[in-house]
């Protein structure tokens, strides 16, 4: 499901990455899955267990009590499955190819130039950090 963003020169390291919660209807026969968000009855609860739960407002079933199941990454080793995550470009680019413009013009042209913003702003945290490690050793050898 992930794809690679598009805007390839940012550090995407330094971005922060959000879970994409996607479930599957367990009364469903197509067993077909969808990202959480996606649609005006998605909600999220604190269950009975203390954990998070997805709840649907409109069919009142959710993943507290099995109506849903999570759609997690598999662990190969059997440790712990994972949800996949996503930086903002990368939700940007899954709403784009759910509403068809992702190759649209206006839409590359805003990323890219929102992509810089944030690589500007990478550029100069690291320039502060590296100015302040050269003043921590400046004042250590004096």
């Amino acid at each position: 499901m992930k794809e690679k963003s598009r805007v390839s020169f940012l550090n995407h390291a330094m971005l922060t990455e959000l879970p994409v919660l996607e479930v599957q209807d367990n009364g469903s026969t197509s067993k077909s899955t969808r990202i959480l968000g996606s649609n005006s009855h998605d909600t999220y609860i604190l269950g009975k267990d203390g954990g998070l739960h997805y709840y649907n407002l409109q069919c009142s079933e959710g993943t507290e009590y099995g109506g849903y199941e999570f759609v997690v990454e598999k662990d190969p080793d059997d440790y712990m499955d994972c949800f996949e995550t996503a930086n903002f470009f990368e939700l940007m680019d899954m709403d784009a190819k759910r509403l068809n413009i992702l190759d649209d013009g206006e839409y590359v042209r805003l990323k890219e130039e929102l992509a810089e913003v944030f690589e500007k702003a990478l550029d100069k945290k690291d320039q502060e950090f590296e100015e302040l490690i050269l003043e921590i050793i400046k004042d250590y050898k004096d």
